[in-house]
């Protein structure tokens, strides 16, 4: 599970003013994702959550040599303005085909760095797909990132609210916040948009064999007076950049996943505020396009992934 919703250093560009001269650098071989991100202009947060389930899919048919991966992607700073570490930092689980219908569930939380640096702390078959509900959270705390996975194993955990806990922590690399919402850079005198938390769905390669589907909800950040969303669009691979540094006259992005899922869209019937159904259909979603227009508080049945 090396390779486990990994964020790609993709792409180096040299700014000058407002020209630019590129050149291309990869530390990692590219992975096709879809994904959401709150589109309101950048706000800093201490914590973000989102939970996914993996009920609706039947792992005997992604594949034996590929898995299906639900993630959350925040950006790193210092202090309450744009400042960007140039740190990525993900929480993400993935379902594997173990040639039952169960499937193995691992969980993958890990960092990134600009320059291609990574850790990832990783657990494997720690569930199945049968468990309704996986709450993926990280919290900036001191100098550290904390990682959390509550899994739930069944329907009554849910309604008791007595999830599995899984807990990872790592450096913040001077990060001692989480960027949420949108900020852009100016290249050629083109507007290009960050998206520094996102939620989405990514795999080795695309997944075309079978209608999978993975339900990513209660999407939030922690702001003042509780967890909140914003409303949300899509974006693809090739645009899902999340993050920036500049130094000099250098300016240095990494984007999730970089290659577009192709075929992968959304089920709009199971789709609203905080709320995304994402499944493979054979049509792939325009990036852009509006998820929920709704925003204000996170409300969920359960509390524990919330304290």
């Amino acid at each position: 599970m090396s390779k486990v919703l990994r964020i790609f250093v993709c792409s180096m560009y040299c700014l000058f003013l407002i020209f630019v001269l590129p050149s291309l650098i990869c530390a990692e071989q590219a992975q096709p994702y879809v994904g959401g991100y709150f589109n309101n202009s950048f706000t800093t947060t201490n914590k973000v959550i989102a939970s996914i389930s993996y009920q609706s899919t039947n792992p005997q048919l992604i594949g034996t040599n590929t898995w299906l991966g639900g993630v959350i992607s925040v950006a790193g700073a210092t202090g309450t303005g744009n400042t960007q570490t140039g740190c990525i930092f993900q929480n993400g689980v993935a379902l594997y085909n173990n040639g039952s219908t169960t499937g193995n569930i691992n969980w993958a939380p890990q960092w990134w760095k600009i320059d291609g640096t990574y850790q990832i702390g990783q657990s494997n078959n720690i569930a199945s797909v049968s468990y309704p509900a996986f709450y993926e959270r990280m919290e900036v705390s001191g100098s550290n990132i904390i990682y959390k996975l509550y899994a739930y194993p069944n329907l009554s955990a849910l309604q008791y609210d007595a999830p599995v806990i899984y807990s990872w922590s790592s450096s913040a690399f001077s990060s001692t916040t989480f960027l949420v919402g949108t900020s852009t850079v100016y290249i050629n005198q083109i507007p290009v948009t960050f998206k520094h938390f996102q939620f989405g769905v990514e795999s080795p390669n695309v997944v075309n064999n079978t209608n999978w589907r993975a339900l990513i909800s209660k999407v939030g950040y922690y702001a003042t007076g509780g967890w909140k969303f914003q409303p949300a669009e899509t974006c693809l691979g090739n645009g899902a950049l999340i993050t920036y540094v500049i130094n000099g006259q250098t300016l240095y992005y990494t984007k999730v996943g970089s290659l577009d899922y192709t075929g992968a869209n959304i089920d709009t019937s199971s789709t609203y505020n905080d709320s995304v159904d994402w499944e493979w259909s054979g049509t792939t979603i325009t990036p852009d396009t509006y998820l929920w227009y709704g925003s204000g508080s996170v409300s969920d049945s359960v509390s524990k992934p919330y304290n």
